[in-house]
């Protein structure tokens, strides 16, 4: 008895992410303030660090942008834009973070 019920909580934690990935797929970029399906990790827990829109999360630094990514048990990068694309994709979106031009090029000795 007791499998069958992890089982169907599985399947129910699955469900919920399935159906806030297509909430937040359907979101559209021109408003930045619409508030984010909660896409939960696998242990069915809400990350506290979980943002409210996508520019709440844009204004994510690195440490919290690592977090967030740890919360939900994905690899973790030492780019913050790299973190920021991966759980992006993750709960179901396509914007992509750049670094910021001259900080790119600045890297590259470039001016």
């Amino acid at each position: 008895m007791l499998l069958v019920r992890t089982l169907l909580a599985g399947l129910l934690i699955d469900q919920r992410f399935s159906e806030a990935r297509r909430t937040n797929s359907a979101l559209r970029a021109h408003n930045l303030d619409e508030r984010l399906a909660v896409v939960y990790p696998h242990d069915g827990t809400e990350s506290k660090h979980y943002p409210a829109t996508m520019r709440v999360l844009f204004e994510y630094d690195a440490e919290k942008a690592r977090a967030l990514v740890e919360d939900y048990g994905l690899p973790v990068d030492a780019q913050r834009e790299k973190n920021l694309n991966r759980f992006i994709a993750h709960i179901g979106k396509s914007y992509i973070v750049y670094r910021n031009f001259t900080e790119e090029s600045s890297h590259r000795g470039h001016v």
